[in-house]
């Protein structure tokens, strides 16, 4: 919990190559403005704020099976781009969020493109909670394959002028 929180002057890029599960608490790296790149390859589930206000972070590896990112987990972090964002964001994620989910990419201003909201899998956080990508400045288009429950307060609070967002046609159970 909270390994390098706070190191600002901390730089470079970081790899866990043997790192497996979760990473305990999380808050890693959390306001380490300075570093870039993150590798972690069979890190299954992102813990609360673990990434949180890493403004020059702009590379990040988990593995394939990921299945939670928590809540702040890479809220600030206006390096990372869309195609990073995106790998991460993959169908076999089961939760999103915690028990009060926010903020997750808020302010990710370099996540650029579309997202694709194809979470057949989400147990009971089934919701865009707060600001999750707020200030995602670059977000051109929002494509819901899977319906949500609900889209709370400042979800997807200043897109890119223009934003599209396509909800899923089936309504809601």
């Amino acid at each position: 919990i909270e390994m390098f929180c706070g190191c600002t002057e901390l730089t470079g890029e970081f790899s866990f190559p043997e790192c497996t599960g979760n990473n305990g608490g999380g808050a890693w790296f959390s306001g380490c403005t300075k570093i870039e790149s993150v590798k972690m390859p069979l890190m299954t589930e992102i813990q609360g704020s673990s990434f949180n206000n890493c403004s020059n972070l702009k590379y990040v590896e988990f593995s394939k099976d990921l299945s939670f990112i928590s809540t702040s987990a890479f809220s600030g972090c206006i390096s990372l781009g869309g195609d990073f964002i995106r790998a991460m964001l993959n169908p076999e994620i089961t939760q999103l969020g915690s028990s009060n989910p926010n903020s997750i990419f808020n302010g990710c201003s370099s996540f650029d493109g579309a997202l694709e909201w194809n979470f057949p899998n989400l147990a009971s956080t089934n919701i865009v909670g707060e600001s999750y990508f707020g200030g995602c400045t670059s977000l051109q288009k929002v494509v819901f394959k899977t319906y949500v429950y609900e889209i709370r307060e400042k979800a997807f609070c200043n897109l890119a002028p223009g934003a599209e967002i396509f909800m899923h046609p089936e309504p809601v159970k």
